[in-house]
């Protein structure tokens, strides 16, 4: 058996974080007569879960969910909703990485830049995206259209000779 201080030096959280478990019904402490809580091998083993899940990333709801859960359904909905969420969490900071690069380039070529970014000037650094995007879109499609009137070239060209060769 271990007391709610003994619970949470095992596991390196905080008595409060042991007692708002309990509140939230994910842990089960049985009671003393003197109202103490005390754990058993099977809480520790549970409690050892939630971390593991909180560090995946779930809420609380989530993780209470799971540890109520009969089958593994209910994990397996779970951890595609946590990978789409993260994913897209991934996305937005790479998003933010990019526009912070474009910042700063924008700053070292504008040296005397007022410190204070309005939204013409974000407009800017979202524009100079955008256009290397077209021109890479743009790129792509003129190297297509020069494959085709090569091939049309050649294709014109060795009928042609195949053709008058033959008379």
């Amino acid at each position: 058996m271990y007391t709610t201080g003994q619970l949470a030096k095992k596991c390196n959280v905080s008595i409060r974080t042991i007692q708002y478990y309990d509140r939230r019904g994910l842990l089960h402490a049985k009671r003393t007569e003197n109202g103490l809580r005390h754990y058993n091998d099977q809480d520790l083993k549970q409690l050892q879960e939630i971390l593991i899940y909180k560090q995946l990333g779930f809420s609380l709801k989530d993780i209470q969910q799971i540890i109520n859960g009969t089958d593994n359904n209910t994990l397996k909905s779970l951890i595609v909703n946590q990978r789409r969420k993260i994913k897209q969490e991934i996305k937005d900071a790479s998003e933010q990485l990019a526009s912070l690069s474009q910042l700063e380039t924008f700053l070292n070529k504008h040296s005397d830049f007022p410190g204070n970014i309005s939204q013409s000037i974000f407009d800017k650094i979202k524009n100079t995206k955008k256009l290397k995007q077209l021109r890479i879109k743009l790129l792509l499609i003129g190297i297509t259209i020069d494959f085709i009137l090569w091939g049309a070239f050649f294709t014109f060209f060795f009928t042609k000779r195949i053709y008058y060769g033959a008379c």
